[in-house]
């Protein structure tokens, strides 16, 4: 009988064989007594050369008297080995007898269990066993003597120092000389193994626990093969348990159209990519339902082997509110739209009428006061027909609307190539808050340049500057070159409409304004922005 699962199984061989030989030793020394002949004939039927065991000088002993001096030598011989072999294997070995009492322990069992040889002989093995393992042995040890080995067999053994030591035992049944019917034990000492498999079991429950109870859908799958999934993946699809999911393909759960978004998922994830961020998927709920989920993949190592985890979020309330707040939004954009679209009609049909009535004025101070206010219409309607046709109805492109008001105020006043216009201008956007107050002050300070700078056909020159000073202030400046302002002029005491509503749109603004005419009229002005809901 061999036992060749644990690396003692060569030394249970050599033991078996050397038990093996001595029974058979016995037999020959009684098949001798029945037969005649030649002694070492009978030894080499038997297997033994003449060599081994040569003729003794004393040729009047019966050849039954020489066999069994033989036999007895190879008896010896082979019982020395054993307990050689024995008493000095590098694993803890015992024998007990079929009552369980201890008759031989080797010095590895002795070394590692702390107790002296004669404490332990004599003594009942399961006297050095936790209670557990004293139960277990006694429903064992009846069915060990039937079978005559066992493997694997795990027990716990209390050392003389009171700790416990886990092992698992090997036995064979083998006949004894002296105590008949013996089992022949080897155990290895597995109780670092044991604590390192319990801790790694304990881990591993700690985790699946981690992965059952999580609100995040978990789908572990190697491929588009599913191998697990937690119960949130379950009911995100409407399952009822998560083994339907199970060698499962994952495509099946996907819109056909985001199979290749998956599909570069889990690639990234076999290629060690870091998850970083979830896609947005489309999922096919049991009824048909599309879902939309985030969905990430990232690649671990499942017993061994890497696979894929799929983690998963549900987000189609989320995309169902999006798209609806999508939708309001564009709504509200088309009205809004429509809003500037009328009032810049509005405003132009305002102006038209106003520029019919000068034409009935007779007088020409109401002439001229009707045509400025049209233009200040005009200004704000090209305002509003800005903000209809830019892609952002809350903020205008102010450096290009005065680009296009200036090339307008030219055209209206009739001002030819003797003005020359001059524009620094930065990129600035402005909300409509701001826009509408700013643009009626250039619309005011420029007219004013054409109108008032340069008379009797004078050349010069105008210059309009706009500085971005901050993320949230502003500079603009209006200068020209022309015949400068009045003499004392004081802006604070000006009768002028166009300059007090200059002033009034700049208290509005929270702004400031310097003006200077010594050299023509400089206008320069400073102003934060009106945030919509800071101001």
């Amino acid at each position: 009988m061999e036992i060749r699962s644990n690396p003692a199984g060569q030394y249970f061989d050599e033991m078996h064989f050397l038990r093996q030989r001595v029974h058979d030793l016995e037999l020959q020394l009684d098949e001798l007594k029945k037969k005649s002949g030649s002694i070492r004939d009978n030894f080499r039927e038997f297997g033994h050369s003449s060599e081994q065991f040569p003729p003794t000088k004393n040729e009047t002993k019966s050849g039954i008297q020489f066999a069994r001096e033989a036999l007895e030598a190879a008896l010896r011989t082979s019982e020395e080995k054993f307990s050689k072999i024995f008493e000095n294997a590098p694993f803890m070995m015992h024998s007990i007898d079929t009552d369980g009492i201890l008759r031989s322990v080797n010095t590895k069992w002795i070394s590692t269990m702390g107790f002296e040889r004669e404490e332990v002989l004599g003594e009942p093995i399961q006297k050095f066993m936790t209670p557990e393992s004293r139960v277990m042995h006694s429903r064992r040890l009846p069915e060990f003597w039937d079978l005559l080995a066992v493997s694997d067999v795990e027990y716990s053994y209390v050392k003389k120092d009171g700790t416990v030591m886990d092992a698992v035992l090997d036995a064979v049944v083998m006949d004894d000389p002296v105590w008949g019917k013996t089992s022949l034990s080897f155990m290895r000492d597995i109780t670092d193994k044991k604590k390192a498999q319990e801790a790694l079991t304990e881990s591993e429950l700690r985790y699946r626990q981690l992965f059952e109870i999580s609100p995040v859908a978990m789908i572990v799958h190697k491929g588009p093969h599913v191998l697990f999934a937690n119960s949130a993946a379950s009911s995100l699809l409407q399952l009822e348990d998560s083994k339907e999911m199970e060698n499962k393909n994952i495509y099946s759960f996907l819109d056909p159209r985001q199979q290749d978004l998956c599909t570069q998922l889990m690639e990234g994830a076999e290629r060690g990519e870091k998850l970083d961020d979830f896609r947005l998927i489309k999922l096919i709920a049991r009824d048909g339902r599309t879902m939309y989920v985030e969905w990430a993949a990232v690649e671990i190592l499942y017993q061994g082997q890497p696979i894929e985890l799929s983690m998963v979020r549900d987000r189609t309330e989320v995309r169902l509110a999006e798209e609806k707040l999508i939708a309001g939004l564009h709504e509200k954009e088309v009205l809004l739209r429509e809003i500037h679209h009328r009032v810049k009609n509005n405003l132009q049909i305002m102006s038209s009428l106003l520029r019919l009535q000068s034409r009935f004025a007779s007088n020409i101070v109401l002439r001229t006061a009707l045509r400025d206010m049209e233009q200040r219409l005009e200004s704000m309607a090209w305002l509003h027909d800005t903000l209809y046709r830019s892609h952002d109805l809350t903020r205008i492109d102010f450096a290009k609307y005065i680009n296009d008001m200036v090339y307008r105020l030219m055209g209206g006043h009739g001002v030819t190539a003797r003005v020359r216009v001059e524009k620094e201008m930065d990129r600035v956007e402005l909300e409509i808050d701001t826009a509408i107050p700013c643009g009626l002050i250039a619309n005011e300070l420029v007219s004013n340049c054409f109108r008032h700078a340069f008379p009797e056909n004078r050349r010069g020159v105008v210059h309009i500057a706009l500085r971005k000073t901050s993320p949230f202030s502003f500079d603009l400046s209006v200068c020209d070159n022309g015949i400068g302002l009045p003499a004392g002029f004081d802006i604070e005491e000006t009768h002028s409409f166009g300059f007090r509503l200059v002033q009034s749109l700049m208290k509005q603004l929270n702004g400031s304004m310097v003006v200077n005419g010594s050299r023509g009229a400089a206008f320069h002005m400073s102003f934060p922005e009106m945030r919509l809901g800071k101001n």
